[in-house]
């Protein structure tokens, strides 16, 4: 699975951090394979 995060010009890092980090328990702690790709 491949997911695609759009950043609103002017963001932070920690404001789709959350996201990014749950995507990651997914492919580490289940095994699920989900890459992501950030676009600005």
């Amino acid at each position: 699975m491949k997911i695609l995060v759009f950043c609103a010009k002017g963001f932070e890092t920690m404001e789709f951090s959350a996201f990014i980090d749950v995507f990651g328990w997914a492919r580490n702690d289940y095994g699920y394979p989900v890459q992501t790709e950030t676009c600005g």
